[in-house]
C-alpha cells in the first residue's frame, strides 16, 4: 500500500508545494509525509529547488533533474 501512497502523493507534489493543493488533500500529503522518510526527502529537493529558482540562485544537477519529467510517464499507450 505504500508504494499506492507514495505515488499518490507525489502526483500531487507540485500543487502541494505552491500551495494549490486544496486543504483535505494537503492533509493526506503531509500525514503521507510524516511517516514516509523517501517522500520526504523528495519534497524537501523539489522545495530547495523552487526556493533556488525564486532566488534567481543557479540549479545544482540534481535540482535540475528535479524539474525534469521522469521517463516513467512515457507509458506504450502515450508514446503511441
Amino acid at each position: 500500500m505504500r508504494q499506492g501512497k507514495c505515488g499518490w502523493a507525489r502526483r500531487h507534489k507540485w500543487r502541494y508545494l505552491d500551495g494549490t493543493l486544496p486543504a483535505p488533500q494537503k492533509r493526506q500529503v503531509e500525514a503521507h509525509l510524516q511517516g514516509c522518510l523517501l517522500c520526504r526527502t523528495e519534497f524537501t529537493l523539489a522545495q530547495d529547488t523552487l526556493n533556488a529558482l525564486a532566488a534567481g540562485k543557479p540549479l545544482t544537477p540534481e535540482q535540475q533533474r528535479v524539474l525534469q519529467r521522469p521517463k516513467s510517464w512515457l507509458t506504450p499507450s502515450r508514446a503511441a
